[in-house]
């Protein structure tokens, strides 16, 4: 099983160990607490992301090109 701290789980995430930390606070990633230190899993941070996940709109785009035939 993979662990990551704060300070592994950041760069993973493509974000500052503050933003992470807000993420914790917010509830808004899966984590365990050992003592003062944050550990996440890897299946934490891969739910995370995908939840954060926006696929590109394609729709609008569609729209606009409809429109303008």
């Amino acid at each position: 099983m993979d662990l990551f701290t704060i300070q592994t789980a950041a760069p993973e995430l493509r974000v500052s160990e503050a933003t992470l930390r807000r993420f914790i606070s917010r509830n808004e990633i899966g984590y365990r607490r050992v003592g003062r230190r944050y550990l996440f899993r890897r299946e934490d941070i891969d739910q995370f992301l995908e939840s954060a996940y926006q696929p590109p709109k394609t729709e609008a785009r569609e729209n606009v090109h409809e429109a303008a035939v």
